[in-house]
């Protein structure tokens, strides 16, 4: 990482440093209509969803993901946007619980603009399940 940063432009993009810092996140690309143009590996890895089934997915056709969109849409408005919670995704709208940072980006040399979202925590149903269980059984949840 830290030939990275001794590489990079000075007055580059200020975005450059987050994304060096997210290096090995896992992360989507979605374009100004919020629908999921690019993923990782490390992000397929991390859900288990194929590729296919995630480029071209609008999480925004999905009412329970109205906070996920939101906050890629003050991306695009306002250079970065945050969520934490629970978003659908895929063909069988499989639930993840996010903690997500999303930051506005130009494609082709600035002619289409989007969000990159990177993953910084995650847990699955059955994680949430079951730290809420233990929550529940610690007296701290009823």
């Amino acid at each position: 990482m830290t030939e990275v940063i001794e590489n990079s432009r000075a007055g580059s993009d200020v975005n450059q440093t987050f994304k060096v810092l997210c290096s090995g996140k896992p992360y989507i690309y979605l374009n100004g209509d919020t629908q999921i143009i690019y993923c990782n590996d490390a992000f397929t890895g991390l859900t288990g969803l194929k590729e296919s089934d995630l480029i071209g997915f609008d999480p925004g056709k999905h009412i329970q993901n109205k906070q996920f969109t939101d906050a890629a849409r003050t991306a695009l408005k306002e250079g970065i946007g945050s969520f934490r919670g629970k978003v659908q995704l895929g063909v069988d709208l499989t639930d993840f619980y996010f903690d997500a940072v999303f930051l506005s980006v130009g494609f082709n040399e600035g002619r289409e603009k989007g969000s990159i979202c990177f993953i910084i925590e995650s847990k699955t149903d059955a994680s949430f399940s079951d730290a809420k269980d233990v929550a529940i059984s610690d007296g701290l949840l009823k």
